[in-house]
């Protein structure tokens, strides 16, 4: 995306990953992470996170409050931002 100028890669998008949650979120998101993969941007506030990191969390906290969340960003100041 060429609007993200700050974009810090942490780790790439494989395939897998992609194909698995291209159903379940955004298209513009899935875009970013073929693209971009993981990592930080706007001097570190903002993160684009796998999901599959926050897996555990998500179900201890979330669930069943909402059926199957899925952590897209994290912020600098630990806030998750759920789909």
């Amino acid at each position: 995306m060429k609007n993200v100028t700050d974009f810090q890669l942490e780790q790439s998008a494989d395939n897998g990953l992609v194909t698995k949650y291209e159903s379940l979120l955004p298209e513009k998101l899935i875009q970013l992470w073929q693209e971009l993969g993981f990592g930080t941007m706007v001097d570190g506030y903002l993160k684009l996170v796998n999901p599959e990191d926050f897996e555990d969390t998500l179900m201890e906290l979330y669930n069943p409050v909402y059926k199957k969340p899925i952590v897209m960003f994290a912020t600098g100041m630990a806030d998750l931002i759920v789909w």
